[in-house]
């Protein structure tokens, strides 16, 4: 018995100097932004560009270790928002609600949900499923679900 003891204990205190430093608390907080006036959301083939207005809530939450190093991220976000054409003559409602989680431990950026939902009436283009991109580079490393290119080129489509 007096053996056991002494090799828990001893498998514990590895255990223990090997840990890392222990994560604080995470830290919470929620916003809304709203973006009235259109800005650039991306550019369609021909050239023109595809402009939105938009009003992001996010609950987003941090996590630390105690000695203050970033270890995650994640936020919560729902978009209710408008596609637009340069010249105004056409727009496009959109909705999204998805969950983008960074991890710079491992150097990822995991986007998950429905990315994007334009409607008129009907859905006209739709984004969504999980995708895993390289903090650094911001490189696609693994991707569930429709391409932001086939998305954007349907948007295009629509508004013209």
């Amino acid at each position: 018995m007096r053996r056991f003891t002494a090799l828990t204990a001893s498998a514990v205190a590895c255990a223990v100097a090997a840990a890392p430093a222990a994560a604080s608390p995470p830290e919470r907080f929620s916003d809304v932004i709203v973006q009235a006036e259109p800005v650039p959301a991306f550019a369609c083939a021909d050239g023109s560009l595809v402009l939105q207005t938009f009003t992001l809530r996010r609950t987003v939450t941090t996590v630390t270790d105690r000695d203050g190093s970033l270890l995650s991220r994640v936020r919560q976000v729902r978009i209710d928002g408008t596609y637009l054409r340069e010249d105004g003559a056409r727009t496009l409602p959109y909705d999204a609600r998805f969950r983008r989680a960074e991890d710079f431990v491992a150097g990822t950026n995991t986007l998950t949900g429905r990315i994007a939902t334009v409607r008129d009436g009907e859905v006209h283009a739709a984004r969504g499923g999980r995708e895993v991109h390289d903090l650094g580079t911001g490189e696609i490393l693994q991707q569930a679900g429709r391409s932001i290119a086939d998305f954007e080129a349907e948007v295009c489509a629509t508004l013209t």
